[in-house]
């Protein structure tokens, strides 16, 4: 009887703690295949494969994403944000777009028109520096921005993890909401790399390396080993400068040199004439006179079990010997 009872409670644990599991991996299923997502980009620009093409296409996609939000097919050209188109190109690829020209142009005149611009724009920052450099200089943006953003993604999902507990107070499943918030966040993360990378490329400039190289230290003269030789090596060579006494904080404080002194051993003791024994109090030899006085006890030892001498009339040990 006991036996089957200690079973039937075992099997329950084991099947609520299999069931804590299974809850755990499906949170960490989340984050595992966006960990996926990052690190295969994070290969490819590490291989360094047709980054040419991955940022013209990618400034492509982002323009068609500020057209599809400030110039919608469906709304009327009178109600399209042509402000905030002019900024957002000004922004991100550091376009001059008037608002005359915006006015005059339709949807897929701005594409064919900013795509060609943004084109050419690369490949003129390309001819400065020339394309292996280019090339090298847009991966490093991107694999620093990469992972900066994925850093900051991974401090803002524990917070989230943290917290998402308490969506079961409105009848919310935790994992269903942790889902949805999780793959948002996700998605405005790699739309900040991709802005940021367009930024990084677009508006920064490269200069290429033109001026003369680092001057070189001068070189020691070799120096004669022969006699004679290092003698006037040595009276030749300048003599060392005098190295200045640092400042303290505090104002016209300079600092000492210390006076060292090597003393002997049996000086050092008390009642000797050295600064040490002249520094020594008094009372540490016993007095003025230097000599050590024995403290006597007057009267006898109080026993544990006698009357204690305060006149508590308790026993000694119960009172003061306590």
């Amino acid at each position: 009887m006991v036996t089957k009872s200690i079973e039937r409670a075992q099997r329950q644990v084991e099947a609520q703690n299999f069931a804590i599991r299974k809850h755990l991996l499906e949170y960490d299923d989340v984050m595992n295949k966006q960990r996926t997502a990052v690190y295969d980009m994070r290969r490819m620009i590490l291989e360094g494969k047709d980054t040419r093409n991955y940022v013209l296409n990618l400034s492509l996609e982002v323009l068609d994403w500020y057209l599809d939000n400030y110039t919608p097919d469906k709304d009327d050209p009178e109600e399209w944000n042509l402000e905030g188109l002019q900024a957002a190109l000004k922004e991100t690829y550091g376009l001059d777009a008037p608002l005359a020209q915006l006015k005059g142009m339709g949807r897929a005149e701005m594409v064919e028109v900013f795509g060609e611009r943004i084109k050419k724009l690369y490949e003129e920052k390309e001819a400065q520096v020339g394309p292996e450099a280019m090339n090298l200089f847009v991966r490093m943006v991107m694999l620093q921005i990469v992972d900066t953003q994925w850093k900051d993604h991974l401090y803002a999902i524990d917070h989230l993890k943290e917290g998402i507990g308490l969506r079961g107070y409105g009848q919310r499943d935790p994992l269903v909401e942790y889902k949805k918030e999780s793959f948002n966040m996700f998605q405005a993360l790699m739309d900040r790399i991709d802005e940021e990378i367009l930024r990084w490329v677009y508006l920064s400039q490269p200069m290429a390396a033109t001026g003369p190289g680092p001057e070189e230290a001068p070189r020691p003269a070799p120096v004669d080993r022969g006699p004679g030789g290092l003698r006037d090596a040595r009276a030749a060579a300048p003599e060392p400068r005098p190295v200045r006494e640092p400042e303290l904080a505090l104002t016209g404080a300079r600092t000492r040199a210390r006076n060292l002194t090597f003393n002997d051993p049996g000086e050092v003791l008390s009642g000797s004439g050295s600064a040490l024994g002249k520094a020594e109090p008094a009372e540490a030899r016993g007095g003025m006179t230097g000599e050590v006085q024995t403290v006597r006890r007057e009267g006898r030892k109080v026993g544990r079990n006698d009357p204690c001498p305060c006149g508590s009339g308790k026993k000694y040990k119960r009172c003061h010997g306590a």
